[in-house]
């Protein structure tokens, strides 16, 4: 059987979710996850953020650990796209803040020289659902039958585009994954009260603050940014959204931005390697103008 020609490989902090990876034949690297002191499969919820909500109800120390320097899982990652693809591209998280890159990279030095010539990887110098718009878009160009470097050209010209935001429901969530301090945590707090919301972004490839936005909500907060970045683009924005179990409130946020004409690519639950941190209740969206 002939070697179809482009295969993806991504990790999971590209929130591309495992049914719709399955379909599209993309393999999606796991992240190693720890939740020290916690018994996380003895405590109640139907999905894991309802399972972090029930654990801090408990007065349990709600910390987890994620990583995705997974170096067994990109090998057999790599050897699962090499049986089905002539090239193996690997999207990934942006190498500034996770050793998922290097990790995959490792992997390589397993395989033979052969072998380690049709593999080739991507830093999007992004993360979460800004990565998966990468991973989107690059299947996309590949059911055009465009060549390799012809992809890697497009996405290159993506990563200064690609916005993403990422807006907590309770800060108490990130001073307990050590990101902020106690007393920061407090201001925060007290600013949301008042309709202030800080966001969490990516810039060069870093997490980085992202400002504040006075809004009614998280979604409100979303949407008037995204206005401000329509006002300026010639053409079509396309989103990604992913939520800590809250579902609704992604959903009313897709609908918003499909009633002024963005296209929305994927709602999808976020995965812990972002989410984890920030907690339940945080919306995330990323977007871009498609070029």
């Amino acid at each position: 059987m002939a070697l179809r020609s482009i295969g993806i490989v991504t990790d999971e902090a590209s929130e591309i979710p495992d049914n719709w990876a399955s379909e599209n034949d993309i393999e999606v690297v796991k992240a190693t996850i720890e939740w020290p002191g916690i018994e996380m499969d003895k405590i109640s919820g139907e999905n894991i953020f309802q399972k972090m909500l029930e654990a801090d109800k408990q007065g349990k120390n709600v910390f987890i650990k994620t990583g995705l320097s997974n170096i067994g899982g990109f090998k057999q990652a790599f050897e699962r796209q090499l049986k089905k693809f002539d090239k193996v591209l690997y999207i990934s998280v942006s190498s500034k803040f996770s050793g998922a890159l290097n990790g995959a990279i490792q992997a390589t030095k397993f395989f033979s020289d052969a072998e380690r010539k049709r593999i080739f990887t991507f830093d999007t110098l992004s993360g979460s659902c800004g990565q998966g718009l990468f991973v989107i878009r690059a299947k996309e160009l590949i059911e055009k039958d465009l060549s390799l470097d012809s992809i890697l050209g497009k996405l290159k010209q993506m990563i200064p585009i690609v916005k993403i935001v990422a807006f907590f429901k309770d800060p108490k969530w990130v001073v307990a994954s050590g990101r902020v301090s106690q007393k920061a945590g407090e201001w925060l707090k007290r600013m949301k009260k008042l309709g202030f919301h800080p966001a969490m972004t990516i810039k060069d490839g870093k997490a980085v603050s992202g400002g504040i936005v006075r809004a009614r909500n998280e979604i409100e907060a979303i949407v008037k940014l995204i206005k401000k970045f329509e006002r300026k683009a010639q053409g079509k924005l396309r989103a990604f959204i992913a939520h800590g179990g809250v579902e609704e409130n992604a959903r009313e946020l897709e609908v918003r931005l499909k009633n002024m004409g963005v296209e929305v690519s994927m709602t999808t639950m976020a995965s812990l390697v972002v989410a984890g941190h920030t907690g339940p209740g945080t919306l995330l969206c990323a977007w871009h103008e498609v070029i």
